[in-house]
């Protein structure tokens, strides 16, 4: 990609995609991220879609799961809410709606939001990054 395109290129990273690409976020968490920053970098993170699988590790399919209601739990969930270096990359819901839209966002937006208070980054006040966790608009 030519230098001046480069500097313009975001990514988006989605915690269903990157499991079922075989990326694994509940046993290598760490690794997943290295892999990332050496490959793409993370200053190139621009936001993240959280949402569960409900297909296993590797299995190539995109279905999206309640968030900790999947194939990868709650564990990855728990780290991405309490990880530093996300602390201010925006971070999107995109689960299924089930029957009501606004009553199951109000449920994974209070999830994740616990996790965040269970153990609140340090260097930024929970406060300030519980606004960064929105739910999309309604199509």
């Amino acid at each position: 990609m030519p230098a001046p395109q480069r500097r313009r290129l975001g990514v988006c990273v989605d915690t269903c995609h990157v499991f079922s690409a075989g990326y694994d976020l509940v046993s290598d968490y760490e690794g997943v991220w290295a892999r990332f920053d050496g490959v793409i970098g993370r200053s190139r993170l621009r936001v993240m879609h959280l949402n569960d699988s409900k297909t296993p590790l590797g299995s190539r399919r995109d279905r999206h799961e309640l968030i900790a209601e999947g194939s990868l739990g709650e564990l990855p969930f728990r780290r991405i809410m309490c990880d530093e270096r996300l602390a201010r990359v925006p971070k999107l819901i995109e689960t299924p709606k089930l029957e009501d839209a606004v009553k199951t966002y109000t449920r994974m937006l209070a999830r994740l939001k616990g996790y965040q208070a269970d153990h609140p980054p340090k260097e930024v006040s929970r406060r300030r990054t519980a606004k960064r966790v929105r739910r999309l608009p309604e199509a």
